[in-house]
């Protein structure tokens, strides 16, 4: 169409994305064609669940949870429902998941929601380490002062753990009446490490189920560590 010299012409306004941020868990459903038998009953049994993948470094991670488990409800509401929604959850809203997992049971968490990882985080985080691709481990019960040494000895023989040990009688060393509430600095500067090299450490530990992180975001305090037995080695 061509418009007179000196006729105003036609501005097309610019208008910016109106879909909100959505908020962040680190959860996906995994899809149907790969449940397996056991999966089937085990959904069967529940009445209901969804079984999810989590994904390392996530919030659902630093919660304690992990791939394998079943997702009954999630901000009280079923998983699916849920995802409908999340566009309308707020980054930095704290919810409730209660899971079951054949090892622990029926177990509730609390996560706190965050922005979606950028897209370049999201390459780095899917260059994972070999470990990653073996089947998590849920944390169990907290180790008690009389069984650091068979706990140590048991976590010495793990095929990966065994690597990490320093972390893990560190952590013990400093397991006081209150817990321990180290910072990632303050770890790598008594083990004479990086930063880096002790969460990549704490990431392992935590995988195989012998480190449960506590997150005290939501308190604006420090995360709080727990040295555990894997869920079904605890001592009888």
């Amino acid at each position: 169409m061509t418009t007179e010299p000196g006729a105003p012409s036609t501005v097309v306004p610019f208008r910016a994305d109106p879909s909100p941020i959505r908020s962040w868990h680190g959860m996906k459903a995994r899809p149907l064609k790969r449940y397996t038998a056991d999966d089937w009953k085990i959904w069967g049994d529940l009445g209901d669940g969804t079984l999810i993948d989590v994904e390392r470094g996530s919030p659902a991670w630093q919660s304690d949870l992990r791939s394998n488990i079943w997702v009954v409800a999630i901000g009280g509401r079923s998983f699916e429902a849920f995802e409908r929604e999340r566009q309308d959850r707020q980054p930095g809203e704290v919810i409730e998941v209660r899971a079951f997992a054949a090892d622990l049971g029926s177990f509730s968490r609390k996560i706190t929601l965050i922005e979606p990882p950028s897209k370049t985080t999201a390459r780095q985080s899917n260059r994972k380490p070999a470990w990653t691709l073996e089947r998590p481990i849920l944390p169990g019960k907290r180790v008690d002062k009389a069984s650091r040494p068979r706990y140590l000895e048991f976590a010495a023989q793990h095929p990966v753990v065994g690597r990490h040990m320093r972390l893990l009688a560190e952590l013990l060393r400093r397991d006081w009446h209150r817990g321990i509430i180290p910072r990632h600095n303050t770890i790598a500067d008594a083990l004479g490490r990086s930063r880096r090299s002790v969460q990549y450490s704490q990431a392992c530990c935590q995988h195989f189920g012998f480190l449960r992180v506590v997150s005290g975001k939501s308190k604006h305090r420090h995360n709080a560590y727990e040295v555990c037995w894997p869920a079904g080695s605890e001592p009888r």
